[in-house]
């Protein structure tokens, strides 16, 4: 939600963008609203939108896409406390190298390491929104 709330706060009146917000628990769920009126605007990520779109998925047809936020890192994979988390990447790259199909469908070219380094630019984003006075969506 940072990225979409740092793309509307310089567009906020009085601390909100929007009259009302309605959490549908998911980006389909959120197509499926706009498209049946009960919305006018959703933040569907780039990667769910793209894998529908290849498909010629109905769940894209007639939506259009108005505005891109700024970019930030993906969602990072997780495991347990305590797993080796270099053999499951490594793992994971040697099955991306073997199935090329495969990793062309998921648009994964490498799983590289991660750090919560990575992801303060997503908490920047967060201040800066709030500083521009859109606390909440």
């Amino acid at each position: 939600m940072n990225l979409f709330r740092h793309a509307l706060a310089p567009l906020q009146q009085n601390g909100a963008f929007f009259a009302d917000v309605t959490l549908t628990g998911g980006h389909r769920s959120s197509l499926a609203a706009i498209k049946a009126g009960d919305g006018d605007l959703a933040a569907i990520d780039s990667v769910t939108f793209d894998y529908l779109a290849r498909d010629g998925s109905e769940e894209v047809a007639g939506v259009k896409v108005i505005g891109r936020t700024a970019e930030g890192p993906c969602l990072p994979y997780i495991t347990r406390l305590g797993a080796d988390a270099d053999a499951i990447r490594a793992a994971m790259n040697q099955a991306l190298n073997e199935l090329p199909d495969v990793a062309h469908v998921l648009a994964i070219s490498e799983v590289l390491p991660a750090s919560e380094p990575d992801y303060q630019v997503l908490l920047d984003y967060q201040q800066q929104a709030v500083s521009l006075g859109l606390p909440l969506l």
